[in-house]
């Protein structure tokens, strides 16, 4: 029996590549994320961040430090005495209160199908000071992924107001 290494070489490399294809390609992820708007400032700007398993890992991984700096300008950051802070950077979508009904879709190039993923949602609360935000993580199941029964909170700042 003579077998034709070229051939069976072809055929296996060829499996390779498309078996490697199908596990690390990113399709778009559609993410339909309701919103209580009651909870919401109407001059508010929602922010919805998306992070992959990989930003994930490291986030969790990532020292306590304290981090000072102005709103989301960060100026210095001071950990633990040989820990070192890695920065993530996850999807950022953002939308005006105004403009949104009761949900905001967005569609996701970095989460893979089957991989975890984690979405938070944050903005000016209802009083004009504090801030109210969701957290939601899980697994990509679906290209279209409907999040539910979100546990929302709100900080619990005493807010001044001029006289």
């Amino acid at each position: 029996m003579e077998i034709h290494i070229r051939p069976v070489l072809a055929f296996f490399l060829v499996l390779l590549f498309l078996v490697g294809c199908s596990a690390g390609t990113r399709e778009d992820i559609t993410l339909a994320i309701p919103i209580r708007l009651e909870l919401f400032s109407p001059r508010a700007t929602i922010h919805v961040k998306v992070w992959d398993a990989a930003q994930i890992a490291t986030d969790e991984a990532n020292p306590i430090c304290v981090m000072s700096g102005s709103g989301k300008d960060i100026i210095s950051t001071q950990c633990s005495l040989g820990k070192v802070y890695q920065p993530v950077n996850p999807e950022e979508f953002s939308f005006p209160a105004g403009a949104v009904r009761d949900t905001i879709q967005i569609t996701s190039k970095n989460i893979r199908m089957g991989e975890q993923f984690r979405v938070t949602v944050d903005g000016l609360s209802a009083d004009g000071c504090n801030n109210t935000s969701t957290r939601y993580t899980g697994v990509v199941n679906s290209s279209m992924i409907s999040l539910a029964d979100l546990p929302w909170q709100q900080t619990l700042v005493g807010c001044l107001k001029a006289p």
